[in-house]
């Protein structure tokens, strides 16, 4: 038996280390969508389906992808970036022909051109400059009242704001005063907070 012959048959009878090194994980849900997440910072393509039915689970490495080093950010001190800030500082400087034509426009042409920029520009500037480029093309909506572009609409508040944090009982409070404390939530899940010394301080679900 030649030694290619016997390299052939050594391989066969080996396990593929590779094997070892994998995993299986659901194609959807909260486990997925980790795991989509932690391919994103580590600037590597996410699984995607051999077929058009959807898989039950795809097979990846074991090993989670290390999050590639961030950039540091340049600073707004940059020229170029101070000055196109000060362009769209104004609200109504985004429909305006003089701010298009002052920078705004060139921006915007190495944006829509999926040119690479030498200075990395904040995210707020670049929404601002593809407002003034829908403007523009007529994309965006004009007030019908002041005949300007729309003003964009405030953020959503947050659920915090929408659904009040409970507060305790003053009465309880001051009852318990010196007694309270943070219970982790499989203590409280399913029945009453109990404090370290074990009497009942407040029933869950009240």
């Amino acid at each position: 038996m030649t030694s290619a012959q016997v390299e052939k048959q050594s391989s066969k009878t080996k396990k593929p280390k590779a094997d070892a090194q994998m995993t299986n994980i659901p194609s959807y849900g909260v486990d997925f969508f980790e795991h989509r997440r932690k391919l994103w910072l580590a600037g590597k393509a996410y699984p995607q389906p051999t077929s058009s039915e959807l898989p039950l689970t795809y097979t990846v490495t074991a090993m989670d992808p290390q999050p590639k080093s961030f950039v540091k950010s340049i600073s707004r001190e940059t020229p170029s970036i101070q000055r196109l800030d000060r362009l769209l500082q104004n609200e109504r400087a985004i429909g305006d022909k003089s701010t298009w034509d002052n920078g705004v426009s060139r921006v915007w042409s190495m944006l829509d051109c999926g040119r690479h920029l030498s200075t990395p520009i904040p995210l707020n500037l670049v929404i601002k400059v593809l407002r003034c480029s829908w403007v523009r093309d007529g994309t965006w909506t004009i007030d019908p009242v002041t005949k300007r572009p729309a003003v964009p609409p405030e953020s959503p508040p947050l659920p915090s704001d929408i659904v009040p944090i409970p507060q305790l009982d003053p009465l309880l409070k001051s009852k318990h005063k010196g007694q309270l404390r943070l219970s982790s939530p499989t203590k409280w899940k399913n029945g009453p907070v109990i404090d370290e010394e074990g009497s009942e301080m407040v029933s869950s679900g009240k």
